[in-house]
């Protein structure tokens, strides 16, 4: 594993809890390939990251394999386009999340409602809702 300690050694601009994140990632992604991710294709890469099923993870490992191949000249072309349509992907999961939470979470006059009937009865509960 020289791969990872180079890799850590590439950091030291970073916070340590960005460092502590990259190295958590970077583990993923070693364990997912089975050897090093500088040794990897990039098309070997796209493909082990799409069977990932959160789109923002598969948009962290991705991002730790265009840094290394980055830092070490090599081509990172297609992994920027993929980036790329990630991030659309985020975005529409995104815009679903808010939807469907807006489906279930009561109204601010629900809300409100709510609140004021809980004035003398539970007011441990009337306090943390007003607030």
């Amino acid at each position: 594993m020289a791969e990872l300690e180079w890799f850590k050694s590439s950091l030291g601009d970073k916070s340590a809890n960005t460092q502590k994140a990259y190295i958590t990632q970077y583990n993923k992604l070693y364990k997912l390939l089975g050897k090093d991710i500088g040794d990897t294709s990039q098309k070997k890469l796209m493909d082990t990251v799409k069977e990932i099923d959160n789109a923002n993870s598969r948009q962290a490992l991705l991002n730790i394999g265009i840094l290394i191949r980055t830092d070490k000249n090599l081509d990172t072309k297609d992994l920027l386009k993929y980036r790329d349509t990630l991030k659309v992907d985020i975005k529409t999961a995104q815009k679903q999340n808010n939807v469907n939470l807006s489906e279930t979470l009561p109204t601010y006059e629900e809300l409100e409602e709510y609140t004021e009937s809980l004035k003398g009865k539970n007011d441990i509960n009337f306090i943390i809702n007003y607030l």
